[in-house]
């Protein structure tokens, strides 16, 4: 008798959170609120928020003063079904607040944010971080998907401003538990900062199917080692997923922050651990994927590249390694099944299909293709700083005859040099024969039936 009033009263306790639980309209009009941070104000763990499209945008910037919880569930902002509302920040006076976001999360959890525009937020102030979306401070299970975020615009050289924007700041408590999937970022200026960002005490994310494009700084960023953590152990974003996202028409070239110079990467890791960069897409960026570590001392770790399609970027398909003596180190990570087609291919006085820079250590290059079009390198690695750079069962082809830079030494061809790093003994030079319609139509670079890249590779 005892265990069935216990079941009774389990089974009543969960009936009634679902009872509790609402779903809140914010419409122009004959809904619950006209305003979105009013219906926010009112929701608890649980609730849907349905947002009605309406004549003119929202007007407002929002800050979740609730969350959800694991046993209740999450507080969900969602657009009303098959409409489109907008959040707009151009009549929006964020104050005082040195990180303004048209959507901000701070020490909040169980937040699904979903089909929204999100634009036009805009400053001259160097002190001020604008962003599409905020998440910082101690955070855990928050779903950002579907959104268009676009006109975030920092005009001061000396700031900097983000499309999504997630900042593990806590010393103890992580980010954690984060889905980015989905989303469009776009025609943004960003100053001295990145389209996405997670910076700091992050762990278990994925990253998953978003489009960046037409932003004149880094597309995706994962960042350790810049004090936005108290505690250094713990000041690294790790244990990630990265997948099917595009990166396209990435450009700092025109950003007055770097006067001129290009190099913002599709993809970046900056002191890193433990990320997976699965299936991603880059193209026309300065640099399609890169791995390095800013900090002196600092790694970049346990990453893995594989099944990335990274083609006609300005100056390199995939970079790894500080970009001067003082940057720190790119170890134990594994680059495989990627294909680097036709990099390097504007009049940068850099680059390479594949560059290597300063202390990468333990580094495993296997079953990619490197085509290049032009008189490049199709490996550029020209310092002496590396240890266990381990190349084979790679297919390597260049219209021109092939080039290959190894420390100190210049290789006219493949067979040079193979005979002369002793690398690559497994590895092929031929045209791998992809198909160009699939690439230019689908972004997708199939083999010809006849390709000798077929079953050349090693599991």
């Amino acid at each position: 008798m005892m265990k069935n009033l216990k079941l009774f009263l389990i089974i009543l306790f969960f009936l009634s959170l679902q009872v509790e639980a609402k779903k809140i309209i914010v419409a122009g009009s004959g809904g619950d609120f006209t305003k979105i941070q009013d219906a926010i104000d009112a929701a608890s763990a649980g609730d849907t928020i349905w947002v009605r499209e309406k004549s003119t945008p929202y007007y407002e910037s929002i800050n979740f003063t609730n969350g959800g919880d694991s046993l209740r569930g999450y507080i969900i902002l969602r657009a009303y079904p098959l409409e489109h509302p907008v959040i707009d920040g151009s009549n929006v006076d964020f104050g005082d607040d040195g990180e303004p976001g048209l959507i901000k999360i701070v020490n909040k959890s169980y937040i699904i944010i979903e089909d929204f525009e999100i634009r036009n937020l805009e400053t001259s102030d160097a002190g001020v971080f604008p962003a599409g979306i905020w998440i910082s401070g101690a955070c855990d299970h928050i779903q950002i998907i579907n959104n268009d975020i676009h006109g975030i615009r920092q005009k001061n050289a000396n700031g900097g401003a983000h499309g999504i924007a997630v900042y593990g700041t806590d010393a103890v408590h992580p980010i954690k538990e984060l889905t980015l999937w989905d989303n469009e970022i776009y025609d943004c200026n960003l100053g001295s900062s990145e389209a996405v960002v997670l910076n700091g005490n992050v762990e278990n994310f994925v990253v998953k199917c978003n489009d960046i494009h037409d932003v004149d700084n880094i597309g995706f960023d994962f960042i350790g080692y810049e004090g936005t953590c108290p505690t250094e152990e713990y000041d690294r974003v790790r244990n990630g997923l990265v997948e099917y996202n595009t990166a396209f028409n990435v450009d700092s070239r025109n950003n007055p922050v770097y006067n001129g110079e290009g190099s913002a990467g599709g993809f970046y890791v900056d002191g890193g651990k433990n990320i997976i960069f699965d299936g991603n897409t880059a193209y026309n960026c300065n640099i399609g994927l890169e791995i390095a570590s800013e900090h002196g001392g600092k790694d970049a770790e346990g990453i893995i590249v594989r099944n990335n399609f990274l083609f006609n970027n300005h100056a390199a398909g995939i970079s790894i390694g500080g970009y001067d003596s003082q940057r720190g180190n790119v170890v134990n990570c594994a680059i495989v099944n990627n294909t680097l087609y036709k990099n390097h291919n504007e009049s940068f006085n850099w680059g390479a299909e594949f560059l290597i820079q300063y202390y990468c250590d333990n580094i495993f290059v296997r079953n990619n293709i490197f085509y290049s079009d032009s008189n490049s390198a199709l490996i550029d690695y020209s310092n002496t700083t590396g240890t266990n750079l381990d190349f084979d069962y790679n297919l390597y082809y260049s219209e021109s005859g092939g080039k290959f830079i190894w420390q100190n030494s210049e290789y006219g061809s493949f067979n040079d040099f193979q005979t002369g790093t002793g690398s690559d003994s497994n590895s092929l030079f031929a045209d791998p024969m992809l198909d160009e319609y699939s690439i230019t139509t689908h972004l997708i670079p199939f083999l010809k039936e006849v390709s000798p890249a077929i079953d050349r590779g090693v599991n």
